[in-house]
């Protein structure tokens, strides 16, 4: 299979198939979401009949299903018996959202948010692979390409590591100036969220909310941020339209806030960015669920750490030290399985 780049001496990958694998995947991990998030911010804006109709049972289960069976799908027709190990983990994987459907206590519901998570990290991995390019691309796994593509800086390495802690503090800064821009839609008389965030999303229980709370970083970071990012700079879409894509991806799911929801968009074009210059996702997981952390039991602490970052990033920003995106006649991307005629270039 042939190397995916936004190199000018290879094709770049067809938008429709970039949008086509993207669409699929938000729709299959956070179609129920963004349904219920529309539906809610309807109502808020006077639709009293709004409503997006939620099935019985575990809120997570549907997804896992769809997801692993698309999983499975996915690497049996790409490896056949060669990956027996995924293709179990994706069997089993399956038969777990199963055995949770029914099931809809806190502490069921915490594990289904988890699963959902790990699955649609795994789910976003074969998107990439089966449009070409290596796991590495998304920034949380090892690259094993050869000498000279960019990949991610190992953290184990004093380099990675630095390069890790400048984009941590960008990331928090971002979550700064979400909180001073969401502060501010909400004096507004706009239409926004009356009740408490658990009590719109049906939070029953401390184990669901917290499981909720953690494990929104990586389930957002990956398959809302990361994989558009790629498959769109893949695709050699402008920068604005990878921008616009990530903030529209993010803000959705979140319109149950109602107006405020469109502060998300400050934290979105900062991973964003981080994300382009770094290849890198563990920054941004990181920040995303220390913020949340914080946010949700030590709102004190939370200011003072977000505000300590302020600095740390305008001195990131400033050095550019984080690099620049990569550009045309540049490699982002590489398969696991180069052909011949490649492997010897």
């Amino acid at each position: 299979m042939p190397i995916r780049s936004i190199s000018p001496s290879r094709p770049p990958l067809p938008a429709a198939a970039a949008y086509g694998r993207l669409l699929a995947v938000t729709a299959v991990l956070f179609g129920p979401d963004m349904g219920g998030a529309a539906a809610e911010f309807a109502r808020l804006l006077g639709a009293e009949n709004a409503h997006w109709p939620q099935p019985p049972g575990n809120s997570s289960a549907p997804s896992i299903i769809v997801a692993s069976a698309w999983l499975l799908w996915m690497v049996r027709r790409r490896h056949g018996a060669r990956t027996r190990w995924a293709g179990g983990l994706s069997a089993a994987a399956l038969l777990a959202g199963a055995v949770l459907a029914p099931l809809t206590a806190s502490i069921a519901e915490a594990v289904g948010v988890v699963l959902l998570t790990v699955v649609g990290g795994a789910l976003a991995l074969a998107v990439i692979v089966d449009a070409g390019m290596a796991p590495s691309a998304l920034g949380f796994i090892p690259a094993k390409g050869r000498r000279g593509r960019r990949r991610p800086t190992p953290l184990t390495s004093r380099e990675g590591a630095a390069q890790a802690g400048m984009a941590l503090s960008v990331s928090l800064a971002g979550f700064l100036v979400t909180d001073v821009l969401e502060n501010w839609l909400w004096s507004l008389p706009w239409p926004r969220m009356t009740e408490s965030q658990g009590q719109v999303l049906d939070l029953h229980g401390a184990v669901q909310y917290a499981a909720n709370v953690l494990a929104a970083g990586a389930r957002e970071e990956v398959p809302l941020l990361a994989l558009p990012v790629v498959l769109l700079t893949a695709a050699r879409r402008p920068a604005w339209e990878i921008y616009a894509v990530a903030c529209t991806l993010r803000i959705t799911p979140h319109l149950y806030f109602g107006f405020p929801a469109l502060a998300v968009a400050a934290f979105t074009c900062t991973h964003v960015w981080i994300f382009q210059r770094t290849r890198r996702a563990e920054p941004i997981i990181a920040g995303h669920t220390l913020s949340n952390a914080l946010a949700a039991y030590a709102p004190a602490a939370a200011l003072v750490t977000l505000a300590a970052s302020a600095a740390p990033a305008a001195l990131v920003l400033l050095s550019g030290r984080l690099g620049r995106p990569p550009r045309l006649g540049t490699h982002v991307n590489t398969t696991a399985r180069p052909t011949e005629k490649e492997g010897a270039a």
